[in-house]
């Protein structure tokens, strides 16, 4: 989703990275909006939506769960589920 080739020259946001994709700026506010967060059944988070945030990943760093290809078979054996490529 990104493009590695463009270099932003006055980075601004949170990871300094490009307004990109076209629009971010728009989902950012979009997001934020209380109406869309309800809808979303998102009330249990008090911080705003944010482009990067690397709280999921640091909390999952010592995470010891088996790696999906060991649990996919058994998941599949249980749930019904359609793959796309």
């Amino acid at each position: 989703m990104y493009d590695i080739r463009l270099i932003d020259e006055n980075p601004k946001d949170e990871c300094g990275l490009l307004r990109w994709p076209p629009g971010l700026l728009e989902m950012k506010n979009y997001l934020g909006n209380p109406d869309v967060v309800n809808s979303l059944h998102a009330t249990g988070k008090t911080a705003r939506w944010v482009e990067c945030d690397d709280s999921v990943s640091r909390g999952l760093g010592n995470d010891a769960s088996p790696p999906s290809y060991i649990l996919l078979p058994q998941i599949l054996k249980e749930i019904e589920v359609v793959l796309f490529r």
